[in-house]
């Protein structure tokens, strides 16, 4: 069996067995006589094992077989590279996950493997037991398992099955997230309190059960799935005579009232006594008796609190329990007959005896706190009384709250500190700046804001890997730190955004934006200092934008973060590296910004953008293809050229409507054009964002597109930059399969001037390569440049791919590209970008 799992696993991964398996991957799978074969040997394994499914997936996470693949909920064919199972086995690891079966739509626990030939890993196996058959598990225990959004998805108890824990993580989720993993949007709660919902204790309410409960979680190795166990305490809740016992064991599991122990105390004796009376009822009281002194003195023993009883009257120590020896930290238990003061050091004795006379006649139940070196106490004394109300006891709780200060503490570091660079994070400065901007304002004084971008951050990542980008991060945060000051505060914004805020302590605007300029400037000198990273040395530039703030300027911080940020991006425009105050040209160009975002979306609702063609031809002047260009005329602002526009529409996250424009209208074209002996021959190239291809939805909308118009796939080539297709790598792979399938090109645009692609370059099955026309422009002058486009020819040709150039201007660049190898070429030497009639008239000029 594991010979034939991993030979299916080796055949059928990889692109050529997506490509070879095509639109319908489980008529294809099911039809091979070997997967056949196996999938009888996991029929056969599943039924050994009293499993409900096995199956296996290949590398790119689809089923390629399975133990029911002859049933109607047959897995084959399903892509399950989203589940989590899949993910942590393919990294090498085992997993489990619980998850509602896409098929069968049956909730299930999910167990995953690698499948491993030597150091390779070649996919995953799975198998799965449905809940229905894991319930009866369960039943002899009073336990119940959630995943990792808090679902409760096995319980011995049926009516706690399908319910979600309080504060559930499966809120946050969305609803598409919700459906794909639990194929319903909603689950009751299952309500888990505190029994006592004024006091702190370790007895809960379960739902809707009658009595409290003590409870523990355990993580279930190898994924993130747990088990929760309870004991319950109905005994003590359905006896209504001893209902004192039940008040004690309340108090003992928190810091609530124990004003009722010496109540119960009586209550025993007075069973005993009555043995003198009734020698047979005396037995069955005594037997009693025993169990319930057993039960308190293991309940009062196995709490994590200290509980000790003294005398009122001598505060004398009457009895203790076994954690009191422990919480206070001593090599013996704590001796009885002796008061806190003779057995215990002053500072400590001192803490527990500071409420002594406040719980003897004053029902006081305050709780304090005691700071050791290395510990925190809590503790909290009261009285038990009487029905004359006298105390007969004093009872002490004290517990060790050291990790829970610790937490909290934790807590608040990282609700308010950037946990790489050590520097405050986003929402400590919004609290800072909002309280110097509100000081600003009343004390009539000025300060100003400093945003600081690194200047081509993106590419350290890219070429150096991000764990250099790290640590470039951490040693910038150590030189600004260096600068820090009471009225200087820094903080990281973003990945590689920092803030400097300048509190107001400058009388005018004048000597604000002095101490801004001085201050920005040591900080800009510090910053592009050589860093030495891991055999590196890195040289990098940063622009600053700076906005002033105070009585009469901006007045909430998101207004003042839009001014630096506009300040900063002024800056980069004109010199990287440098600095740009917010001022009256920067306002109005954010001004104007504005008016063209709000512009540019009303553009895709009446239709305002036009779509220009640029021929491509090859070595005879030939038209072989044409590039589809938006162009956008505005009836306000005017013509506005590409890289404006383009910009923007990225930044407001509408590239992907406007490339879905342009994508159905040359679909248009291309369907006017197929039936002409000419214009029929030439391929439209498109490009596509990234933000676009990424969509799920995309393949079967270019596909759709084809079809409403009539268009032959030959006749489109979808154009991507190298920075769009190594994105999500696995998942662009599966893509350009699919649309190579439905008889579509790939082009690759702008080759050499984004991620390096060299790794990724073998992995996709691209037709065309196009030479970024800086390349092209610098060639004839430069000789690396020449020599880059000499290697991605090369390069071209031997992985079998076209290479067209762009930016061809000149006849110079035509022959030395023609010289190279290079005979696809693009640029204005044969026509400039040109509406559809003119590069019509220009095709059947050049067929």
């Amino acid at each position: 069996r594991e010979s034939s799992i991993i030979h299916a696993a080796t055949r059928y991964s990889g692109a050529s067995a997506i490509k070879k398996a095509g639109a319908d991957p489980k008529a294809y799978w099911t039809t091979q006589p070997d997967l056949a074969a196996l999938n009888k040997q996991l029929e056969k394994l599943a039924v050994e094992l009293q499993l409900d499914v096995i199956f296996l997936l290949n590398e790119e996470g689809y089923s390629i077989a399975s133990s029911n693949s002859d049933t109607p909920g047959s897995i084959v064919g399903t892509f399950l590279a989203d589940r989590h199972y899949y993910q942590d086995a393919i990294k090498g690891e085992k997993a489990h996950q619980y998850a509602v079966g896409r098929k069968t739509n049956v909730p299930g626990l999910y167990y995953s493997a690698p499948i491993m030939l030597g150091e390779h890993q070649h996919g995953v196996i799975v198998v799965k037991s449905d809940v229905p058959s894991l319930q009866g598990l369960l039943a002899p225990y009073h336990a119940f398992l959630t995943d990792s959004h808090d679902v409760v998805v096995l319980s011995s108890q049926p009516k706690f099955l399908q319910h979600m824990l309080n504060n559930a993580r499966f809120l946050g989720l969305n609803t598409e997230e919700k459906e794909q993993q639990y194929k319903r949007s909603d689950f009751p709660t299952l309500q888990i309190n505190r029994w006592d919902s004024n006091r702190p204790a370790p007895t809960l309410q379960l739902s809707d059960l009658p009595y409290p409960v003590l409870m523990t979680e355990r993580q279930i190795p190898g994924g993130d799935l747990i088990m929760h166990m309870y004991q319950g305490m109905p005994e003590l809740a359905t006896i209504q005579r001893e209902k004192l016992v039940f008040a004690l064991f309340a108090a003992l599991a928190g810091f609530s009232a124990l004003s009722l122990l010496y109540q119960l105390i009586q209550y025993f004796s007075k069973l005993r006594q009555s043995k003198f009376h009734a020698e047979k009822e005396s037995e069955r009281l005594h037997e009693t008796l025993s169990e319930r002194e057993q039960q308190l003195e293991v309940i009062l023993n196995h709490l994590p609190l200290m509980v000790v009883a003294r005398d009122p009257a001598s505060y004398q120590v009457l009895s203790s329990n076994d954690a009191t020896q422990t919480v206070l930290g001593l090599d013996a238990p704590l001796p009885t007959g002796q008061t806190y003061s003779e057995s215990l050091n002053p500072k400590v004795s001192g803490f527990l005896t500071a409420q002594d006379h406040e719980a003897a006649y004053e029902h006081t139940n305050k709780t304090r706190e005691l700071q050791l070196e290395a510990r925190v106490l809590q503790a909290q004394s009261f009285a038990a009384k009487d029905k004359d109300g006298a105390a007969r006891l004093l009872i002490d709780l004290v517990e060790d709250i050291t990790q829970q200060r610790r937490d909290e503490a934790e807590i608040r570091r990282l609700a308010f500190i950037d946990t790489l660079t050590g520097l405050n994070n986003r929402t400590s400065f919004m609290l800072h700046l909002e309280k110097a901007l509100k000081e600003a304002k009343n004390q009539e004084r000025f300060g100003a804001l400093i945003l600081i971008d690194l200047d081509a951050f993106k590419q350290i990542n890219d070429h150096l890997g991000h764990s250099i980008g790290d640590e470039l991060l951490k040693e910038l945060a150590h030189r600004l730190r260096s600068e820090q000051t009471s009225e200087i505060f820094f903080a990281r914004l973003a990945s590689d955004e920092f803030v400097v805020v300048i509190d107001s302590a400058s009388e005018n605007q004048k000597t604000a934006a002095r101490t801004a300029t001085r201050i920005a400037n040591v900080l800009l000198r510090k910053i592009t200092r050589p860093y030495h990273l891991a055999n590196h040395t890195l040289h990098i530039t940063a622009s600053l934008g700076i906005a002033v703030f105070g009585p009469g300027m901006a007045e909430t911080p998101d207004l003042l973060l839009i001014q630096t940020d506009a300040a900063m991006y002024e800056a980069k425009r004109r010199q990287r590296g440098t600095i740009h105050f917010f001022d009256e040209a920067t306002q109005k160009h954010l001004n104007d910004q504005a008016e063209m975002a709000n512009r540019l979306r009303g553009a895709l609702q009446t239709n305002d953008f036009e779509q220009y063609f640029q021929p491509q031809v090859d070595s005879t002047g030939r038209v072989i293809g044409v590039e589809a260009l938006l162009r956008w005329h505005d009836s306000k602002l005017g013509r506005i050229p590409p890289s404006v526009f383009i910009p923007l529409a990225e930044s407001l996250h509408l590239i992907a409507e406007i490339d879905r424009w342009v994508l159905k209208h040359a679909c248009r074209v291309a369907g006017i054009w197929k039936p002409d002996p000419i214009l029929g021959k030439v391929v439209i190239s498109i490009n596509v964002s990234a933000e676009y291809f990424s969509q799920d939805h995309f393949v079967s909308e270019v596909t759709s597109f084809l079809a409403q118009f009539n268009a032959s796939p030959s006749q489109i080539m979808i154009e991507m930059t190298e920075g769009a297709v190594v994105e999500d790598t696995e998942a662009n792979i599966l893509k350009i399969a699919a649309l190579h399938h439905a008889g579509l090109s790939i082009a690759i645009d702008d080759f050499g001037t984004g991620n390096s692609s060299l790794a990724y370059l073998r992995r996709f099955n691209v037709d065309q390569i196009k030479i970024d026309q800086r390349f092209v422009g610098d060639m004839i002058n430069d000789e690396r440049s020449q020599s880059i486009v000499a290697f991605i020819i090369r390069l071209a040709h031997e992985l079998g791919y076209e290479t067209l150039a762009e930016g061809v201007e000149v006849e110079s660049q035509r022959v030395l590209l023609s010289h190279l190898g290079c005979t696809l070429l693009q640029g204005f030497l044969f026509s400039k970008p040109v509406p559809l009639a003119e590069c019509e008239a220009y095709i059947r000029q050049h067929p």
